[in-house]
Formats: C-alpha cells, sequence, structure tokens
C-alpha cells in the first residue's frame, strides 16, 4: 500500500505585506519547515497564468494550498491555520477572537489603506494623491492621526488584542516597517 503524501503550498512575495503576516504565523507557529514556500516570480505576472489561476482561483499572493483546500487573502489564510493546526491555534485563542478579529479588520480597513498611501508613492514610485506636496502632507498627517490612534487602542495591553502576541500583531507588524 502506498503512503499519501499530504501537500501543503504557500504562495507568496517575501515584498508584499500581507504576505508577510501569513509567513510570520508560520514561521512561529514552527510550520514553515513543512510547507512547500512557493515565492512567485519577481515581475509578479505568475498570479496572471492559467496555471497559477487554475489552482489560486483568487489569482492573488498570498495563496495557501492545503492538500486541495485552497485559501486566498492573508487573514482568512491566518484564521484557517488557527483553527485547523493545533500549533497555530495559541495565536487565536477561541476566549479572544472578537479583539483579534476587531484589531484584523481595524487593520485591513483602517491603519492599512493610510500607511500604504503615506509610503507606498514614495518607495515604490507609484503615481497618486500622495506625490505633490500637498497629498504627502496630507498622508503624514493621516499617518500621526492614525498611530494616536492605534496607541489607544492598545492601551495598556502588551499585544494589539491583549497579553499575548497573536494574529492581530502579526497582521499589523509587517505594514509598519514601510513607514
Amino acid at each position: 500500500q502506498q503512503e499519501v503524501k499530504m501537500v501543503k503550498t504557500f504562495a507568496y512575495h517575501p515584498l508584499s505585506v500581507n504576505c508577510q503576516m501569513v509567513w510570520i504565523l508560520l514561521a512561529e507557529s514552527g510550520m514553515e519547515e513543512k510547507i512547500d514556500m512557493h515565492k512567485i516570480d519577481d515581475s509578479f505576472q505568475e498570479p496572471s497564468t492559467d496555471e497559477y489561476r487554475a489552482k489560486f482561483k483568487h489569482a492573488m499572493v498570498p495563496a495557501f494550498d492545503d492538500d486541495g483546500t485552497v485559501v486566498c487573502q492573508s487573514t482568512s489564510i491566518m484564521r484557517y491555520l488557527c483553527r485547523t493546526y493545533e500549533q497555530c491555534a495559541k495565536f487565536y485563542p477561541e476566549d479572544n477572537r472578537t479583539e483579534i478579529d476587531q484589531m484584523l479588520d481595524y487593520r485591513q480597513g483602517d491603519l492599512y489603506p493610510i500607511i500604504k498611501n503615506a509610503s507606498y508613492g514614495n518607495l515604490l514610485g507609484y503615481p497618486g494623491p500622495y506625490q505633490d506636496a500637498d497629498g504627502k502632507a496630507f498622508w503624514r498627517a493621516a499617518a500621526i492621526a492614525e498611530f494616536e490612534r492605534m496607541e489607544r487602542l492598545l492601551g495598556d495591553k502588551t499585544f494589539m488584542a491583549g497579553d499575548e502576541v497573536s494574529i492581530a500583531d502579526f497582521a499589523i507588524a509587517p505594514s509598519l516597517r514601510f513607514l
């Protein structure tokens, strides 16, 4: 009788903050060594290929294939890993999921768009509202205001969603390095 090998693939690009948050979870949980880490090409053209789209219907990174169960979108992947694998579960404990989910939504809907607009144009040369002096001043002020809000959200907690590190911290940390 042949042994069936389970295949787990994480499609990522190391410069993507959305990929980095999942990568941190994989590394911190010890799962990184057990997964096929598939780095997409630097041109980001691979997700446009028919082969990639056949496997990952969202045609983007990050994407995770767990022996046929395909999950796309960074926070969905992290939640899936934490609900499915014991070594990840401690980063998304059942008794704190509401607070963690709020911080994940805060990162996606509030913090990340401001960081992206405040920094990516300067770093990557994207055209947009942040290129002229007024745009840069606006997004700089928005980033400062958002950091003040983040300090209020953090309060006296050690981490964003409590006193233990969670996937909320893994989601927020990579974005901050762009400022």
